[in-house]
């Protein structure tokens, strides 16, 4: 089996796509207004000039020879390539002719801008509206990943706060990214300006790859603030360090742990994990303040996490521990290598074992060690 691409919105036959997206597709004279309208000292005349611009059909040609090299340099004949919609804007004449010279087993889903799909189907595996793909990797925890696609983004969809993946266009690049959801836009602006790396702007649209959109999306949850009503989840930098050193050598906080630590143990522990990028710790900070930290740290056991928390006396019994923790669960269900969080704490600990049971894990062990009697509490995700 082949590889598995996506794409999204190429507009074969659109002129006003070009100008609209600014696709960099203009040929003479249109390149010099569209130049004279986006400089900075750009004059109400110079805009005029680009609102009114027609574009030419060579440009419509130039982009839509560069659009289907783009696609074939990297698409066999043995891969997969899902179409999100909006393919063209064209007769059905032109539209069969682009479609015969393009590689791949195509499988499309309608845009707003698909009227006559006939022609579409005459060279796609299915037409459908809404698809719900199931991709076999060994390298995710139950060796699949379930991706939603559709032309049109969504908030929450199938599956979503268990791992599975959405994948969208139609908005040109336009729509803000959501940092707490697993989804990207893969349409051809998107991928030209957010996530291709080619030198030559123009070879940028393109479809993007399984592989690819699975590299971004693990990027995007290891390195992100995560909100929640009141607090922000940051990764670690250098101006959390007093804080975190502070939060360690308190006595007080770290009673239910093993001790505190020195200055000399914190700083090291805090470097240890500013230098580890694939260690998922977060700076607890409410109202611009460090007020706490958290974790969740890989245990002996595949794909499980051991969820933690600590935070400065005066922020206790307000609800800032169970906030946390719900968070950090979310955070793992969306996290495809993650599907189960455990957390260990000692038996009398009873505060902290009320916020283990608000964010859903149950008590499924009981153990001794040198400090005495814990508990682990689990949950699958």
């Amino acid at each position: 089996m082949g590889n598995i691409w996506f794409t999204s919105d190429t507009h074969f036959g659109h002129a006003n796509i070009i100008k609209h997206s600014l696709r960099p597709f203009f040929s003479g004279q249109e390149q010099e207004i569209y130049e004279l309208a986006h400089r900075p000292q750009a004059t109400q005349q110079d805009i005029a000039n680009y609102a009114k611009m027609r574009v030419s059909p060579q440009s419509v040609r130039k982009h839509d020879e560069q659009l289907i090299a783009n696609w074939n340099a990297r698409v066999t004949n043995r891969d997969r390539i899902y179409h999100l919609g909006d393919f063209g804007f064209a007769n059905d004449a032109y539209t069969d002719k682009i479609l015969s010279r393009l590689n791949g087993n195509i499988y499309f889903l309608r845009g707003n801008h698909d009227y006559n799909t006939k022609v579409i189907q005459k060279h796609c595996v299915w037409v459908k509206d809404y698809f719900e793909l199931k991709v076999k990797d060994d390298t995710l925890p139950q060796g699949k990943c379930k991706i939603i696609l559709l032309h049109y983004a969504l908030r929450v969809w199938n599956a979503s706060h268990h791992g599975s993946w959405h994948l969208y266009g139609h908005s040109h690049n336009t729509l803000p990214d959501d940092p707490n959801l697993p989804a990207i836009d893969i349409g051809v602006d998107a991928v030209a300006h957010s996530y291709a790396l080619e030198e030559n702007i123009v070879e940028r649209y393109r479809p993007i790859s399984y592989e690819e959109i699975k590299t971004i999306l693990l990027r995007k949850f290891q390195n992100r603030c995560i909100n929640t009503q009141r607090l922000t989840l940051c990764p670690y930098n250098l101006k959390h360090m007093k804080g975190f050193i502070t939060l360690n050598v308190d006595p007080i906080v770290r009673k239910n742990m093993d001790g505190p630590k020195s200055l000399r143990q914190a700083k090291d522990l805090f470097l240890q994990i500013l230098a580890d990028k694939n260690r998922k710790c977060w700076a607890v900070t409410y109202q611009d303040n460090y007020i706490g930290h958290c974790f969740l740290e890989r245990t002996s056991q595949n794909n499980v996490v051991e969820l933690g928390f600590l935070f400065f006396q005066k922020y206790w019994g307000q609800g800032f521990a169970t906030e946390t923790a719900k968070a950090l669960v979310n955070y793992a269900k969306n996290t495809p290598e993650i599907r189960r969080v455990i957390a260990s704490i000692d038996h009398d600990h009873n505060a902290s074992i009320g916020v283990l049971q608000k964010a859903g894990l149950k008590l499924t062990t009981t153990g001794m060690d040198d400090l005495g009697t814990y508990y682990i509490y689990s949950r699958p995700v």
